[in-house]
């Protein structure tokens, strides 16, 4: 069925689109993916945030309980699936780390700070550690607690630093009596040097904390933002207090209060209780962000608070303008200069048996109107033992969304087949958007995810159901197919140990008549290939002589760059549907040899938004992506090339639907027209440009342009 219409098509599309649907080759989806430039909240499924953009990653803290966890990655879509290192353990209760780059004896330095207590909440204190280097990771020593007032008889949290432009330190924090905002003098970052002051804040109507101290600068003002009301409420929200840099900021007098709360629920949004924050710019530096937590409840609870993340901008007054908290599943352009890989998100309502659907088994409800509650506004759901749900893909990650209720049970999640993972559903309150599941680490490749009602609950629990509502995938960079020469069967020839090689080895000594390198590559279809060998010559005139299947061989020569200078050429080769042999033997002098690879990218493995894939089997994966029809319609290849440079791009696609073409976008850049033969539908055809690509990841976005052609895959190479 049809989930939004189509547009309006000539006859010839309309029969050929009757004909398509009629043999139950198209299986449209909704909409399941955001592209490479944007990303969706929750970054982490804690609470408590503190964030900075440092030396090319993102480093990000949560509140952990009894440890202090840090999580690195290039992309801020990257983090909720990063590794976390934990930086420091102990006890008790070990709340609102936060990280500065401060100078110390030694030179620049990171200093963690945060707060714990012995077991009994009143004795929370502030404790401060130093890293030994400049990596926000580590190593940490311990600098001690800070003396936040002298006698070391009151509540203190949530410490943050001021640093003035004149290098003056002070430290902020909330604190008893009262649990008010405090500062003090600071003589190094470890040590307080001077009586504490509190600085009065509103609560705009709420009267248990004011607490989170945390401060933004820009041109000669201090913003000091904070959160107030307690944070189990929906109105948690944050206040602000300015005073100028050339002020005395240890008199209340020099901070002035706004009128209203900068940032608060938003209810049409689902985002409530939003507070406990920081802030850091974007990877170039042009743009300023705010992470924060909050809950999709208007319960109180301290449970479902995740971390999210979005911009702000600034007034024409020159104060920062907050915007508000965004929902749940709302697509967000990534921070400027982030130019990593973004997961492909797949709503549950993608139904079908092929890639990236939903493929339900069982009893299973459709949710259509859960509104902000859940991705997209629906979801799916079961109490039914035994109904089951599965998600094939490609990729080496998946998260699985869902809702946590006083109804919900215990589901049992595999990968591949493998020993199931038991998942709580329960949770009182229901909130949605929840993070149920992370697989481990796989490989490259295609995967299964199965998720099973069980027919079990928590004791607390009134029901056994369990919902669906999103999954995210993290494909690799990409999946061009890579063969290592180490890996090679190797006749009369060695394995050598090279920094430089692509896995560190490479295939050499290829010297004599009998000397032979045989790759066997595996392509699911017949036809001719691209085949790159990475190869490095600083022998003169060299060649090898490559055999395909035993057949005659045939000469390739290679260009003199220098010893282990890697160089690339690309082979357009026959092979056969499986397995095949490429064998490289002596020709003239001595080229060495670090791999092969098919630079194949499939479009159904692509990220696709308003199109579809769809089961052909003269597709060279028996899939192709269509419907590619509206304004904002896109696939995007993820490709991976060892340099920058030109490079061709081979486009194998069908058209039956006279003069069409897609516009082609590099890496966000302008677009250009590709225009297509019009041979018919499902006649793949080979259309070839150029493109400018970085070394490394790279996108190209194919757009509609004119009527509706249809993509098999690309191909990249020189």
């Amino acid at each position: 069925m049809l989930l939004s219409p189509p547009p309006q098509a000539t006859p010839w599309k309309a029969a050929a689109l009757l004909r398509v649907m009629v043999c139950g080759l198209f299986v449209l989806i909704a909409p399941r993916a955001h592209a490479s430039g944007t990303f969706v909240n929750p970054l982490n499924t804690s609470a408590d945030p503190w964030m900075q953009y440092y030396n090319g990653s993102y480093y990000l803290a949560t509140t952990q309980g009894s440890s202090i966890k840090i999580w690195k990655a290039a992309s801020i879509s990257g983090l909720l699936t990063a590794t976390p290192t934990t930086v420091w353990t102990g006890c008790c209760n070990v709340w609102a780390s936060e990280f500065h780059l401060l100078d110390g004896p030694n030179g620049p330095r990171w200093y963690l700070y945060y707060t714990k207590d012995d077991g009994t909440d009143v004795n929370h204190r502030m404790y401060v550690l130093e890293s030994s280097g400049t990596d926000p990771l580590g190593p940490y020593t311990d600098k001690g607690r800070l003396a936040t007032d002298p006698n070391n008889q009151y509540y203190a949290i949530d410490g943050s630093i001021l640093r003035k432009s004149d290098g003056s330190l002070y430290f902020l924090w909330a604190g008893h009596p009262g649990h008010l905002l405090y500062i003090a003098p600071m003589s190094n970052p470890w040590t307080i040097s001077g009586a504490r002051v509190n600085l009065p804040a509103s609560g705009f109507g709420c009267t248990e904390v004011r607490e989170g101290p945390v401060v933004l600068q820009r041109n000669g003002r201090i913003f000091l933002t904070y959160s107030a009301c307690d944070t189990g409420k929906p109105d948690y929200r944050l206040g602000m207090l300015t005073a100028n840099e050339s002020s005395n900021v240890m008199n209340p007098a020099s901070w002035t209060q706004t009128a209203n709360p900068v940032f608060q629920r938003n209810d049409a949004n689902g985002a409530f209780g939003p507070g406990h924050h920081g802030f850091f710019k974007s990877p170039d530096g042009t743009e300023d962000w705010i992470i924060y937590h909050a809950k999709t409840t208007t319960e109180f609870t301290y449970n479902g608070r995740t971390t999210r993340a979005q911009r702000i901008t600034w007034n024409a007054d020159g104060t920062p303008n907050f915007g508000s908290p965004v929902s749940l599943g709302a697509t967000l352009t990534k921070p400027s200069g982030d130019n990593g890989p973004s997961p492909i998100t797949l709503n549950d309502n993608a139904t079908g048996t092929g890639l990236q659907q939903f493929e339900y088994t069982g009893s299973w409800s459709y949710g259509p109107s859960c509104g902000v509650g859940c991705y997209q506004g629906d979801d799916h759901y079961s109490n039914t033992a035994n109904a089951s749900v599965q998600v094939r893909f490609n990729g080496t990650r998946i998260v699985l969304y869902g809702a946590k209720d006083p109804s919900h049970g215990i589901g049992a999640v595999s990968i591949d087949g493998g020993a199931e993972t038991l998942v709580d559903f329960y949770q009182s309150p229901r909130q949605g958007h929840q993070v149920m599941y992370v697989s481990p680490v796989l490989s490259a490749g295609p995967h299964t995810l199965k998720l099973r009602v069980t027919g079990t609950k928590n004791g607390a629990s009134s029901g056994y159901y369990l919902t669906i509502d999103r999954v995210d995938i993290s494909a690799s960079a990409t999946d061009a197919t890579r063969y290592e020469a180490e890996h090679a069967q190797l006749t009369n020839a060695r394995v050598a140990s090279i920094a430089s090689a692509s896995n560190g080895q490479k295939a050499g000594y290829i010297d004599y008549a009998d000397s032979a390198v045989r790759f066997t590559v595996n392509v699911p279809k017949a036809g001719t290939h691209a085949v790159t060998v990475r190869y490095a010559n600083g022998w003169g005139a060299s060649s090898h002589d490559v055999s395909v299947n035993g057949g005659a061989p045939f000469s390739v020569n290679y260009a003199n760059d220098g010893v282990d200078v890697w160089n690339s050429l690309t082979l357009q080769v026959p092979l056969n549907a499986g397995n095949n042999t490429l064998t490289f033997t002596k020709g003239s002098n001595f080229t060495e040899l670090d791999y092969l690879e098919l630079p194949r990218y499939e479009a159904e493995n692509a990220t696709i938004f308003h199109a579809a894939i769809a089961s052909q089997a003269s597709a060279s994966n028996g899939q192709k992506a269509g419907y590619i029809d509206y304004a904002d319609s896109f696939v995007e290849f993820r490709v991976n090339v060892p340099s920058s440079g030109t490079y061709t791009l081979r486009t194998l696609y069908s058209n039956g639907w006279g003069a069409s073409s897609h516009n082609i976008s590099v890496n966000g850049g302008a677009p250009f027209s590709q225009s297509y033969a019009n041979n018919g539908v499902d006649v793949w055809t080979a259309a070839t440009t150029t493109v400018n690509l970085n070394a490394g990841t790279n996108t190209i976005r194919f757009t509609k342009g004119a009527q509706f052609t249809e993509l098999d895959y690309i191909e990249i190479y020189r």
